[in-house]
């Protein structure tokens, strides 16, 4: 797939639905509050909401939301 594009290299398939061998997935990790919250908060929301309005590309609004969560993590003390 892709043969002779920039792309040809990624997989794809991750993508494709096989219904017989696939299973819902869960991943848990730590974070601090203020950080864990801006997963599951109206920040996420709001960057889903970009993205399939048109709004943004997933590219750049994640890339903005790395940076937002960096910048809230090197204000994190332990």
């Amino acid at each position: 797939m892709g043969r002779g594009t920039n792309w040809e290299d990624k997989n794809y398939s991750v993508f494709v639905a096989y219904p017989d061998y696939t299973a819902p997935a869960s991943i848990y990790n730590q974070a601090p509050g203020v950080i864990a919250d801006m997963f599951s908060g109206e920040t996420m929301r709001s960057i889903l909401a970009n993205i399939v309005n048109g709004q943004k590309d997933a590219q750049t609004a994640f890339r903005e939301f790395e940076t937002l969560v960096n910048e809230k993590w090197a204000t994190v003390l332990f």
